[in-house]
């Protein structure tokens, strides 16, 4: 039994608004560096160079073309007989400019169109049951995709893929498996419990005679137990009862801090119940996308210099555990636009709001404030001027707005700190 798997590396293009695959020629050179990089987990060798203008940085993993921006990468692996395993691709016709140009579908849709193209030549695939935010059918026999709301049409074509895509054994663990995804066996031996304890050791510090006050989390005085214990186990299997985070100097009862630190959504990073002081580096849930920039000559009101126009585009999907309703999807409705002036203040907010974006801080699912509606991507309480003139209060001039977006950056724990 044939036990390789392929792999293929994929980038988010706002040109199609979707996952992209990278030739397969290209995939074997990504996964000869990333395979690298693992296995040194040597900082020299995060950053893969794909020419003078592209690289992928496997920290972050993300694209990061230097005259305008990044975008996120990530990574597949298939049986060998799938479809790309077996060197078919499926693609569809973009049109740019009357003229013909294919794009391929991403790899999950391409092996998709195939499994049902081996059954039946003739059928048709309906792409929306499967994947939500492509509302098409793909029509076999014609070799046409349609859009089930407007009914316009594209030619697609199946395709032989002329290089093959690397091939790993199917046992073999990535990095991010290895720290994201840990086998049912280890993860069933870990003490939850103690795995979390260990975590806030890097934010907090003991405290064996704490003051005669109330914990600000359960209410109860310090020095009696927590309502978050649990009287049929061992006490804190010698962590101490009471904890006082390193920069604030609040204290905490350790299992009432456990709790809250459970809780959150990452857990590399932690906000103060009392003071919302972050420690460690705090990560969002904003779904995958792209965020670019461009200089435009048009100045802003107030403003003797270009514009900075910022482009952020995420596509619909399916929610994660991270997010509200994991299995259901969310809408997005993109692209949106933002301006800042071309000058040194304005160059200094870009690059903080680039940082917020690595971050997956600058959306979030949950309800529109406009619409009403909920599973949608929404602002996460960072304010971008998403018009240049102030006609609906979205705009310039706005003497604040500097102050206002810094102060809101560092309340997700973005600062120029960051910049250095």
């Amino acid at each position: 039994m044939d036990d390789s798997q392929i792999v293929v590396w994929e980038k988010m293009d706002e040109t199609i608004i979707g996952w992209l695959m990278y030739d397969a020629d290209v995939c074997c050179n990504i996964e000869k560096a990333y395979q690298e990089y693992v296995e040194n987990k040597d900082d020299k060798k995060k950053v893969f160079s794909l020419d003078n203008y592209f690289c992928i940085d496997f920290s972050i993993m993300e694209e990061i073309e230097l005259n305008y921006g990044t975008r996120p990468v990530h990574r597949l692996t298939y049986p060998s007989n799938s479809a790309l395993g077996m060197g078919v691709r499926w693609s569809w016709d973009m049109k740019v400019y009357h003229q013909n140009e294919f794009f391929p579908y991403s790899a999950d849709v391409s092996n998709y169109i195939e499994e049902h193209h081996s059954k039946d030549k003739t059928s048709q695939v309906d792409l929306f049951k499967q994947f939500p935010d492509m509302n098409y059918t793909i029509d076999l026999l014609r070799n046409t995709q349609v859009n089930n709301s407007t009914g316009y049409k594209r030619t697609v074509q199946r395709e032989k893929i002329r290089h093959n895509f690397p091939v790993i054994k199917s046992k073999t663990k990535t990095f991010a498996e290895n720290n994201d995804e840990t086998s049912g066996n280890k993860k069933k031996k870990l003490n939850l419990s103690t795995e979390v304890i260990q975590e806030l050791k890097k934010f907090a510090v003991a405290v064996t005679d704490p003051n005669d006050e109330d914990c600000c989390i359960c209410m109860s005085s310090l020095r009696d137990d927590s309502a978050f214990a649990d009287p049929s186990k061992a006490s804190h299997s010698g962590f101490a009862t009471v904890l006082e985070l390193k920069t604030c100097k609040h204290t905490f009862h350790s299992d009432c801090l456990k709790a809250a630190f459970k809780s959150g959504a990452k857990k590399s990073s932690f906000t103060c119940p009392y003071c919302k002081t972050i420690y460690g580096v705090k990560e969002g849930n904003q779904p995958p996308g792209t965020m670019r920039h461009r200089v435009i000559p048009q100045n802003i009101p107030g403003f003797r210099c270009g514009t900075i126009q910022i482009t952020y585009h995420i596509s619909p999907g399916i929610q994660t555990d991270e997010h509200p309703n994991p299995g259901q999807p969310f809408r997005a409705s993109f692209p949106r636009t933002a301006y800042l002036p071309d000058n040194s203040e304005g160059r200094k907010i870009l690059s903080l709001l680039y940082v917020a974006w690595k971050r997956r801080l600058t959306f979030t699912i949950g309800t529109s404030v406009t619409t009403g509606q909920s599973n949608v991507v929404t602002w996460n309480e960072i304010h971008h001027k998403t018009e240049m003139r102030n006609n609906r209060g979205h705009g310039y001039p706005d003497p604040h707005y500097f102050a206002n977006v810094v102060a809101e950056l560092k309340a997700h724990g973005v600062t120029e700190a960051d910049l250095k």
